[in-house]
């Protein structure tokens, strides 16, 4: 990692996650949030020592000048309703619900975490907290951050950056199919940031199709790639650190697919 230049990793989900042993998982899946994922464990079945090995992974990738950033999914769970440990404790309150009663799936996964009741709120703000103290991450990408409230992100990057002000915070302003709560522009002011898909598109063409953008052939949104330059200034920052620049991430096709 030194050898390539990397300055920080983002792990994709490591919170406990719904899954036989041993089994792929890409970890989106939670089950319990303050808790790491055994399986990663090079002894599973020995909790305190899960806690340590993870520690330690922090540590020595921190003291090789690499910072670590957690991937979390507050945005749904891998169970609800009676399954869930959140239902188990409050019935009906953790999960968004229609007006018949059945589940919302704002997050295109079967449930959607009701963030807009204040101690749905206090618990995932509680919960970054503790990720951000007792593991000393340095910073949290969310999945999804467009099926949450905006006084849920702003409140968190409230207090998260007073415990620590080089916290990298950053996320996807869509969701599953369900409605936009924070999308591009909500976090102005914030401190943190959200994926440019303006630029995305306009550099490498549509995600899964054959349209082509700047770098893949004719076509391309010139006036994107210069706001995407000038860090989306005239378009939905406030700063530079509210925007996350890229052309290709971990879903859908990657560049070189588009490329082929």
């Amino acid at each position: 990692l030194k050898e390539l230049g990397v300055t920080a990793v983002h792990l994709l989900p490591i919170h406990d996650f719904g899954n036989e042993r041993h089994n792929y998982n890409w970890g989106y899946w939670t089950s319990l949030f303050n808790v790491p994922e055994s399986d990663y464990s090079t002894t599973p079945d020995a909790p305190a020592n899960t806690l340590r090995e993870l520690k330690t992974a922090i540590i020595t990738l921190q003291d090789n000048d690499i910072r670590v950033i957690l991937d979390v999914v507050y945005n749904h769970t891998s169970s609800s309703f009676e399954y869930s440990p959140f239902d188990q404790t409050i019935p009906n309150y953790y999960f968004r619900t229609n007006p018949a009663g059945s589940l919302r799936n704002d997050a295109g996964v079967g449930n959607s975490v009701a963030d807009e009741r204040l101690m749905v709120r206090k618990y995932i703000i509680d919960s970054l907290k503790y990720w951000a103290t007792e593991y000393k991450v340095d910073g949290f990408r969310f999945d999804l951050i467009g099926t949450h409230q905006p006084e849920t992100v702003q409140q968190l990057a409230k207090e998260l950056y007073a415990l620590r002000p080089d916290l990298t915070i950053y996320g996807e302003p869509w969701t599953g199919g369900g409605p936009i709560y924070f999308g591009k522009g909500a976090q102005r002011g914030t401190g943190v940031a959200v994926f440019n898909d303006h630029l995305r598109n306009a550099v490498r063409g549509d995600l899964d199709g054959d349209a082509s953008g700047f770098a893949t052939g004719p076509g391309g949104d010139f006036n994107s790639i210069r706001n995407g330059i000038a860090v989306a200034i005239d378009d939905f920052t406030d700063s530079p650190i509210e925007t996350i620049n890229y052309v290709s991430a971990h879903d859908n096709r990657t560049l070189w697919d588009k490329l082929e």
